[in-house]
């Protein structure tokens, strides 16, 4: 029978397994949108990272406005996205970073970074930092960001920390990713794997 991983509802296939398990940190999230003017939260995304003891780990999201689904797998600076809709798989280097559209506003000085210390969520340490950037508009207005970022600590020089939570501030709103719930699970490692019945871009 071929496996599946359930995310909210949404089936996302693998490929077929091998009859072998590993045991990965499963880490539950959140991202919500907060809005300034009518202090109303909405729900954006939901979804789950699972992390392997070698640093691989797997993100399943789910958007919860259009019902999209997505998956990456993030290996040692190599991203591949899933879609599991065409069957595709794209690879690309993880540092890769999209860019929006042009914006009249400018950034003042230099982004200032500030050490948040550790937290404690569900077991993990999390490392924290805060960046705060100053923006000038075309009519000389400014606003300020606060973007906080919290990784997890490894104390394994090879495994690279991995972002659990996010805090972006801004006049417009917060927008935030929280960590909801973190376990051990057993799974079968093709979920670090593209199917085979995908195509590769």
């Amino acid at each position: 029978m071929r496996p599946y991983y359930v995310l909210s509802g949404v089936l996302l296939l693998a490929a077929p397994a091998a009859g072998q398990t590993i045991e990965v940190t499963k880490v539950e999230f959140v991202h919500t949108r907060t809005d300034a003017a009518t202090g109303v939260t909405s729900s954006l995304e939901e979804g789950s990272y699972q992390i392997a003891p070698d640093g691989v780990y797997r993100v399943d999201r789910l958007n919860k406005a259009t019902g999209q689904r997505s998956a990456t797998i993030e290996d040692g600076g190599r991203r591949t996205t899933l879609d599991a809709d065409r069957r595709e798989a794209r690879v690309e280097a993880s540092n890769i970073i999209p860019r929006g559209t042009p914006s009249a506003w400018q950034e003042v000085g230099t982004t200032q970074r500030t050490d948040l210390g550790t937290k404690q969520v569900g077991g993990l340490t999390l490392r924290g930092y805060r960046f705060t950037s100053v923006l000038a508009g075309p009519r000389g207005q400014q606003i300020v960001h606060n973007n906080e970022i919290w990784s997890t600590v490894s104390t394994t020089p090879k495994v690279a920390p991995v972002i659990l939570e996010l805090r972006f501030e801004s006049p417009a709103g917060i927008e935030e990713q929280k960590v909801v719930k973190i376990e051990k699970v057993k799974v079968s490692p093709d979920i670090f794997r593209v199917p085979r019945t995908f195509k590769t871009k």
